[in-house]
């Protein structure tokens, strides 16, 4: 499962969701796309996607790195000269583990094409202006599947992270049989 988070205007909290869903979602991996603050947000290592796209190991075994220690993968400059790598290596991140994109304000195209499930993080009705709607309507007319999320984020991303992100598997617990 592949969820981009794209904030409708700045400052509403795209950041926050993400941080929400990858602290509800466990096993997730992230992907900061935006100003590199997510992984201050969830308090995990953050590892330069560069470093994965241009290192010299064996990509499955990078991959395999990446699955277990679930960091949040930074979006750098470094990636510029070699996207399609980059997101080749990202595409097959997803095929293992769920990923969760804070977008920013304008994610590339390659991160919507990406994604299973698009939020937009908006203002709640109150807060809105003609700003926002019109940015809302914009996106909502080139991504029509875009959820709008707006209100208690912390809230919502527990929500989020429980109704699309699979369940962990339990562990085998043993403690029952005990030897005689």
């Amino acid at each position: 499962m592949v969820i981009l988070i794209v904030g409708i205007v700045g400052g509403v909290g795209a950041t926050t969701l993400a941080t929400e869903i990858l602290k509800a979602g466990g096993s997730a991996v992230g992907l900061d796309l935006a100003d590199g603050s997510l992984s201050g947000c969830v308090d995990r290592k953050m590892y330069p996607l560069d470093a994965a796209i241009f290192a010299r190991r064996p990509r499955p075994q990078i991959i395999d790195e990446i699955v277990a220690q679930r960091p949040v993968l930074l979006w750098t400059l470094g990636c510029q000269t070699a996207p399609d790598t980059a997101w080749g290596l990202l595409r097959e991140v997803a095929q293992r583990t769920s990923l969760v994109i804070d977008g920013g304000l304008n994610p590339a195209e390659p991160a919507w094409q990406l994604a299973d499930v698009t939020l937009g993080v908006t203002r709640d009705g109150e807060n809105a202006n003609v700003v926002v709607h019109w940015h809302e309507m914009q996106l909502k007319r080139a991504h029509p599947h875009l959820r709008l999320v707006s209100g208690q984020l912390k809230a919502a991303g527990a929500a989020l992270a429980a109704e699309l992100l699979p369940r962990p598997t339990p562990r085998w617990n043993l403690s029952w049989w005990k030897q005689s």
